[in-house]
């Protein structure tokens, strides 16, 4: 056997010619090809002699071919099988791996894992190839992660690979992915709902029932309006399931259009329906009236119905005060289950034109009654307001908060004190008798009778501020049996220069005013208190 390390005549076919003008052919045993200055040798070679005997063989061809002037060169691929012949050589690109499918309408979205690259050869597009066809780079070019293919067919099958372009040239292909475009579920009909009954086309329905509309699209919306008169809005709302809408109960005697919009605002769908007229109404009865030219500033709004009102919140919403002057905080407090005040935090400004609307006719003040419309205009007189302080035994009259007069009073003294608080002149008498017969089981108790020239009510229980020329302790002691004394030319004085409901804010004395006293009781309630008997506040 030959040595493979020694190449000797055996190992090298002598029928090889050389050829200067072409490639050298041979069609010999072992199938050697010397083409272009490349050499390629048949696997028996490699077998026979092993990678280092070809080496040497090729060395030994390209030193014989300089003696004959031919000229060998041995490319890099011919030392493929050798290793080392390969250490220089850059690792082709790698496929894009991790492949997930997103079906979509006629088309198809692939994420995948791009492969690795360094700086210099950056990824600049990728190709795809549908069913092993051929390969299309997308257009415009894709650097990221996922790639969208269009045009397929919706229910096909199609098998996808993906490669990586690079200036270099193109990368290895990924691994087939199944993939099978759908067409989208057609959008399920809209479906009209007056309480319990589905509604196709025109309807008469009693009014309180709500509307509920289903298959809503994603990002639509549902209007109801006045078929005849737009100005009609009935509020509609999203419930907790997005594709359905409700409204609020339906008011009364309307004909109304309810609307479908899809996301891109078109019309898809609608209906015409109308309520039947309220089967039965409630009223409401509102101070201060009209026929008054004015009021004092502590004058509250007050609305007495004449049922107890059970959807509270619903029909303080519908009530709206408006003023022509700034009111600062002010709101709504229900004082009875059919009774609802409306005060500001301190007074109503003066010289005000104050309005109160409400259209109750679309509200379900109770079950089965609905309500009417509202609205009432009065207006205040100067800003003017009494401050009564027992211990120093005076009054201040004040306009627009600034103290205009200070007189000298005497107040009620112990076991008949004057209260403190909140109260409001709810008449002018001229003159006025003051009447007590005192306790007919007891001869000690106090009584009188007695007629004065000016007298004005504070509160119901009898406590008035009125001339008592009999008082010589007025601006030293509190001596009355509870009502504020002044002198007959001062409470003359006091009488023209006040109004219904000017406040009187009182001091000095432990009884309190109650919160039950007629008008002024309203003043009474802390204002945490007064927002707390808001329904809006407690429905918060």
């Amino acid at each position: 056997m030959a040595d493979p390390r020694r190449l000797d005549r055996d190992a090298v076919d002598p029928s090889v010619q050389a050829d200067t003008s072409g490639p050298w052919r041979h069609r010999g045993p072992h199938s050697r090809i010397i083409m272009g200055g490349r050499v390629r040798a048949h696997d028996s070679v490699l077998r026979r002699f092993g990678v280092r005997a070809l080496a040497r063989a090729i060395a030994f061809v390209a030193a014989g071919s300089l003696l004959i002037g031919v000229p060998v060169a041995v490319a890099p691929a011919a030392l493929a099988a050798d290793p080392a012949g390969a250490a220089g050589n850059p690792a082709p690109l790698g496929p894009p791996t991790n492949l997930a499918v997103t079906s979509g309408n006629g088309s198809v979205t692939i994420t995948f894992v791009a492969p690795t690259t360094d700086d210099s050869t950056p990824i600049t597009n990728y190709e795809y190839s549908l069913n092993a066809g051929e390969w299309k780079a997308f257009d415009p070019a894709v650097t990221g992660t996922s790639v969208t293919i269009t045009g397929l067919a919706n229910g096909t099958t199609y098998s996808i690979q993906l490669r990586a372009l690079t200036a270099a040239g193109t990368g290895q292909a990924s691994e087939t992915i199944s993939a099978k475009p759908v067409a989208p579920r057609p959008p399920a009909p809209v479906i009209f709902r007056l309480g319990d009954q589905v509604v196709t086309k025109y309807v008469k329905v009693k009014p309180g029932v709500t509307l509920k509309v289903s298959n809503v699209p994603a990002g639509g919306r549902v209007e109801v309006v006045g078929e005849k008169d737009p100005s009609i809005v009935i509020p509609t709302r999203p419930t907790s399931k997005a594709s359905i809408w409700t409204t609020d109960p339906l008011r009364p005697a309307v004909s109304l259009s309810a609307r479908v919009y899809d996301a891109s605002g078109t019309l898809i769908d609608r209906v015409r329906f109308a309520t039947e007229r309220a089967e039965n109404t409630f009223t409401a009865g509102v101070f201060p009236s009209n026929s008054q030219e004015s009021y004092g500033i502590g004058v509250p709004l007050v609305i007495t119905f004449d049922r107890v009102i059970t959807n509270k919140a619903a029909v303080e919403q519908a009530l709206v005060v408006t003023s022509d002057k700034e009111l600062g905080e002010a709101g709504w407090f229900w004082a009875e289950p059919n009774k609802i005040v409306f005060r500001p935090r301190t007074y109503w400004p003066g010289h005000a034109t104050i309005t109160v609307t409400g259209d109750l006719t679309g509200v379900e003040g109770a079950a089965g009654w609905w309500g009417p419309k509202i609205e009432r205009t009065f207006k205040t007189g100067s800003a003017i307001s009494l401050d009564v302080n027992l211990r120093k035994h005076v009054m201040e009259y004040s306009v627009n908060g600034k103290v205009e007069k200070t007189f000298l009073i005497s107040g009620g003294k112990t076991d008949w004190e004057t209260p403190s608080g909140m109260m409001l002149i709810t008449t002018h008498e001229s003159p006025r008798r003051l009447v007590n017969p005192g306790d007919p089981d007891d001869p000690d108790s106090e009584k009188w009778d007695v007629k004065v020239d000016y007298a004005m009510r504070t509160t119901q229980d009898g406590v008035f501020i009125h001339s008592a020329p009999w008082n010589y302790s007025l601006g030293y002691a509190n001596t009355s049996h509870g009502c504020i004394n002044m002198s007959t030319s001062d409470a003359a004085w006091i009488f023209n220069n006040t109004d219904f409901a000017t406040p009187v804010s009182v001091k000095g004395s432990k009884p309190r005013v109650s919160t039950k006293e007629y008008l002024s009781g309203y003043w009474n309630y802390t204002w945490q208190e007064w927002k707390r008997g808001s329904a809006l506040f407690r429905s918060r």
